[in-house]
């Protein structure tokens, strides 16, 4: 576990013993390393936040890929403008 994961966890445990509201949470996934999240500290944060780990590795990983650019898509109408 690297140093910054165990501060984390230390931090999270100390300020936030009855769990995350949404803002904390989002905040706590910036500082994971997507690459190679601790096991530890994301058990912590599902406890915390009230979801299941799986649930928190979707967000890390789906967190990183919001910021990067997406190309632009084109809309699924049709030339009448209903959905097809």
């Amino acid at each position: 576990m690297s140093a910054s994961s165990q501060e984390l966890i230390e931090v999270l445990s100390r300020r936030f013993p009855f769990g995350l509201d949404a803002q904390h949470y989002l905040v706590a996934l910036d500082l994971v390393r997507p690459s190679h999240p601790d096991r530890r500290l994301t058990r912590l944060l599902a406890q915390l936040s009230g979801k299941k780990r799986h649930q928190v590795l979707q967000d890390i990983y789906r967190g990183r890929s919001e910021h990067r650019e997406r190309p632009a898509t084109r809309s699924r109408r049709g030339s009448s403008g209903e959905p097809n």
